[in-house]
């Protein structure tokens, strides 16, 4: 009954629906923990005390902040899609007019901008180490 109290989800959410949102977040979950897992990694390897090296702070702070960039995305991009095939999937036009109208959500936007900082700091690394890039100058001449 589609007045009956209680949440949509409990009333429109179809077998169907739950492969699609199991499909789609499921995943999602596993590669937090393998991110998660590849910066312990990293960090362990970087201050470990028997390196030859003395630890980069530069690096640490670098990996530091792709992790919480990388885990603001997760969370915000999590959240904006269980509001659209969960909370909302009332919504009308379904979750594809929820995903087209509702776009500029905060939620969204800000999952955007973290994943648009992570990407712009893992290239600028990339091309930083870039042999590619003749004595790492950018705008010609000697």
């Amino acid at each position: 009954d589609p007045t009956s109290p209680g949440p949509c989800w409990a009333r429109s959410l179809t077998v169907s629906s739950c492969v699609i949102v199991l499909y789609f977040i499921s995943p999602k979950f596993a590669f937090a923990g393998i991110h998660a897992s590849v910066f312990a990694i990293a960090i362990y390897l970087m201050t470990r005390p028997h390196s030859r090296q003395r630890p980069s702070f530069f690096y640490i702070a670098f990996i530091c902040t792709l992790f919480v960039l990388g885990t603001i995305q997760f969370a915000t991009n999590s959240r904006y899609y269980q509001m659209m095939w969960i909370d909302d999937r009332n919504f009308p036009g379904g979750p594809v007019a929820f995903f087209t109208t509702q776009f500029s959500l905060p939620v969204n936007t800000v999952g955007g901008v973290a994943f648009i900082l992570s990407d712009f700091l893992a290239d600028s690394i990339l091309v930083r180490f870039s042999p590619s890039v003749p004595n790492r100058r950018f705008g010609g001449g000697k």
